[in-house]
């Protein structure tokens, strides 16, 4: 009878122990999921936000190369009023005063 015994505990330790390890590795799978969909959770707003910022960058690029163009055509445009006046004025310099 104490054969049957020690064998009776030696069993029901080993399904303890078998439980315990399996539990353990459950819990670490469990966590090791719960990271891994923080970490898609957290790479799908990071790819969001880098849509985002790709889209706005296009935007301000737009911008820029409309204000440029503005700004050469506002530059090219004051050259020309300049030269126009410079001519007008050599014109009126070779006008005869009338007293």
């Amino acid at each position: 009878m104490s054969d049957v015994g020690v064998v009776g505990w030696g069993a029901l330790a080993a399904a303890i122990a078998l439980a315990v390890t399996l539990g353990g590795v459950l819990v670490r799978l469990t966590d090791r999921l719960n990271r891994a969909e923080a970490a898609v959770a957290a790479a799908a707003g990071a790819a969001a936000l880098a849509e985002k910022t790709a889209t706005a960058l296009v935007d301000h690029r737009i911008q820029c190369a409309r204000e440029f163009v503005s700004q050469e055509t506002l530059k090219s445009l004051r050259m020309e009023i300049l030269d126009a006046m410079h001519r007008i004025e050599e014109r009126l310099d070779k006008i005869p005063h009338r007293a």
